[in-house]
């Protein structure tokens, strides 16, 4: 089966998101919800100035959160969007947090800014593992997108009226951009094996993205890199990396985010300038856009394919029923 490809929303998109997001719609009051298909909510928020349209997804191979373009009715009656809209009517998005480099975003709701925190939506996007979940203010679990069974996970089992649990904490050391190239290096190169093997299992948050993007802004080049062994990159392509390296942890850390659907990956929101240069992005309906039209070629082509089956299976069987016709005919007598 052909896939579209599909680049996944990793830490630092959804850090870019998780900024943009926080300085459009905090504070505002919750105010719609509807559920579009099994993996997917939208949620309204109510703003001085308008009505903002926010999407989460908990989809196994594109889950997301963006900023989406006001949405048609539709999923209003499911079971997930009554609960959300029941329990969080009248509250207020008073903070949008996402910690360090795990992929989790919390929404924190209260009657008005600067009091006690009432309900709690947590979204986890880590690939199948993705899930939605709301909580009390003593942080019990009221709803979910989905229930996680003791026989699908023996580690962290969650189901409604369960303490909700973070998921374990991330392997690898934290990324830091006041690191030496010599420590940095010398942590990727402990035990050898091709690049992008060594930094996803030194480093939090890399993704294979990620990856590519630190390697090189040409596409061949940085395929070579992350294939090669690091014992076999060389010193001035090592400092080339490093520079990229920390030209990333400084847009992080300094909330300089851009969007670009060009270069060694589907797009990248990061290494775009000066902050000031990038004031005016609107990454998350960019990023909207992206994945709405992906999903989309996915679905025709997975359509596509499977009526192409069902034609082979009938024209196999339409001529397996000629061939019977055909001996009747020859063993009829004159």
């Amino acid at each position: 089966m052909n896939k579209v490809p599909i680049q996944i929303m990793d830490l630092t998109t959804l850090k870019a998101v998780v900024y943009e997001l926080s300085k459009k719609i905090v504070p505002s009051r919750f105010e719609k919800a509807q559920q579009i298909d099994a993996s997917t909510v939208q949620l309204a928020f109510r703003t001085l100035n308008n009505l903002i349209w926010v999407e989460m997804s908990w989809m196994a191979e594109s889950p997301r959160i963006v900023q989406i373009q006001p949405p048609k009715r539709q999923g209003e009656k499911s079971t997930l969007a009554k609960q959300i809209k029941h329990l969080m009517t009248n509250l207020a998005l008073v903070e949008i947090t996402q910690k360090g480099f795990e992929r989790i975003v919390s929404f924190k709701f209260s009657r008005r800014p600067g009091e006690e925190t009432e309900k709690e939506l947590i979204v986890e996007l880590m690939g199948r593992h993705s899930n939605l979940i709301l909580l009390d203010n003593k942080g019990k679990v009221i709803t979910l997108g989905k229930q996680i069974k003791d026989n699908q996970s023996r580690l962290r089992p969650i189901g409604t009226g369960d303490i909700y649990k973070s998921p374990p904490p991330l392997k690898g050391i934290v990324p830091k951009s006041s690191e030496s190239f010599n420590s940095w290096k010398n942590n990727i190169c402990l035990i050898p094996s091709s690049f992008k093997t060594c930094l996803n299992q030194t480093y939090q948050g890399i993704s294979p993205a990620l990856t590519l993007q630190i390697a090189s802004n040409n596409y061949d080049e940085a395929i070579d890199i992350v294939n090669q062994s690091v014992t076999n990159i060389k010193l001035k392509t090592w400092e080339s990396i490093y520079r990229r390296w920390r030209g990333w942890l400084l847009d992080i850390e300094n909330n300089n985010y851009f969007i670009k659907f060009e270069g060694v990956t589907e797009f990248i929101v990061w290494g775009g300038g000066e902050k000031g240069e990038n004031e005016n992005t609107q990454i998350g309906l960019e990023l909207s856009s992206y994945y709405t039209n992906k999903i989309l070629e996915r679905k025709i082509i997975n359509l596509k394919e499977k009526l192409i089956k069902e034609l082979k299976n009938s024209k196999t069987d339409q001529l397996k029923k000629l061939h019977f016709q055909e001996l009747l005919i020859k063993n009829i007598s004159e």
